[in-house]
């Protein structure tokens, strides 16, 4: 109810008893949720599903980031990425035992804080962080008083700006792109009636790939059906691309376009925005993206307007400064300073020690240290934390 219902008074209601619960694991020293989420049905499939080694279809350890070591009387950073991921640490290792030696940071794959793979994090002692770009999940669980700690940042926050440059040399044969998988709820039918209400050339590049059942023959169809017998639109579809061959494409488009209504924190936008891209994005998205959009580095759209919007980007792109902004404000330098003090703040404020400073981490697409050469000065944490299995 309280992640998906926006009316006041019943937002209210649930959160209450969201808090109701969290009193009693704070009275009681006992957390109710893990409780449940062990005699449930969610914890056998991912028992059986997640791990490490042989027969496992997914293992924790590639969505885990050391990024600083425990130390004796100081504790060591570990990032955690996919809201399964937090629920199968908790399946497979002994939490406890790990939170004692490290702070665990929790990167959003979904909006809405308001949910047990974060919840069940909830120690008496011991703190842990969640990013929560999107401001009402920021307010969740700094209202919640407890050990899970909100912090304002999100998944599109760790672009390395280093490999995202604009180049002055590239022409922009493309006047709209859309990097978004192929699912439904990226709505790529709005941006085809968008496009058939205007009449001027367009050049669409699509980037994108399966996903929820949908295939790129998905996307074919909903453009045949609502832009087949427009002469004036030219489509370039692209699919698993490599990360590199995305953005060599993007950095040649006028626009980029976001119409999700809610998700977990865009990478591509960001992304284009340091390519000095500007940006259309729903003016009612969810998950941290609209907070991005401003005079500077693009136009926040309703659908209904969105044919116009695109039509004055295409004759003002140029005057738009995105990179300038999101350098500013963002990045992988500027989101691991502003991580490390909130960290180094909790850890002084309960009488934790604090000599050294956590790595710059990048998303290039998923998590890893900026200077990978580094990885081996964290063998002996990986090694703590493999031998934490149950």
């Amino acid at each position: 109810m309280y992640r998906v219902v926006d009316i006041f008074p019943f937002r209210e209601i649930a959160f209450h008893s969201i808090a109701n619960i969290i009193r009693i694991c704070n009275k009681e020293k006992r957390n109710l949720m893990v409780e449940w989420f062990q005699n449930s049905r969610e914890y056998i499939r991912i028992r059986d599903d997640f791990g490490s080694g042989e027969g496992k279809k997914h293992d924790v350890m590639w969505n885990m980031l050391v990024v600083k070591s425990f130390k004796e009387n100081e504790k060591g950073v570990i990032i955690l990425k996919y809201g399964e991921v937090f629920e199968a640490l908790f399946t497979i290792y002994n939490i406890p035992k790990i939170i004692e030696r490290y702070y665990l940071v929790f990167e959003m794959s979904w909006s809405g804080s308001c949910d047990p793979c974060y919840l069940m994090y909830w120690d008496s002692t011991n703190s842990v962080f969640v990013q929560t770009p999107e401001q009402k999940d920021y307010f969740f669980l700094e209202r919640l008083h407890c050990n899970i700690r909100p912090i304002k940042l999100g998944s599109g926050d760790w672009v390395d700006p280093t490999l995202f440059q604009p180049n002055a040399t590239f022409q922009k044969p493309y006047d709209v792109a859309m990097v978004a998988h192929w699912g439904k709820l990226k709505n790529h039918r709005v941006l085809f009636k968008a496009l058939r209400r205007i009449q001027r050339e367009i050049t669409l590049l699509l980037i994108g790939f399966p996903w929820g059942g949908r295939t790129k023959e998905d996307i074919l169809n909903e453009y045949s059906e609502l832009l087949g017998k427009k002469s004036n639109i030219t489509l370039d579809l692209r699919e698993n691309l490599a990360h590199a061959d995305v953005m060599t494409l993007l950095i040649q488009a006028k626009m980029q376009i976001l119409l999700t209504s809610k998700e977990g924190g865009n990478k591509a936008i960001p992304e284009g925005l340091f390519l000095n891209v500007p940006a259309i994005v729903y003016d009612r998205n969810k998950g941290g993206t609209r907070e991005k959009i401003n005079g500077q580095t693009g136009i926040l759209s309703s659908f209904g307007n969105l044919h116009r919007n695109i039509e004055f980007m295409l004759e003002n792109y140029g005057r738009f400064r995105p990179r300038e902004y999101v350098l500013k404000t963002t990045g992988s330098a500027i989101s691991t300073r502003i991580l490390n003090d909130k960290i180094k703040c909790v850890s002084l404020e309960t009488n934790g020690s604090w000599t050294c400073d956590i790595l710059e981490k990048v998303n290039s697409p998923s998590l890893k240290l900026k200077d990978e050469s580094c990885s081996d000065l964290f063998v002996k944490d990986y090694d703590f934390i493999s031998k934490c299995k149950k």
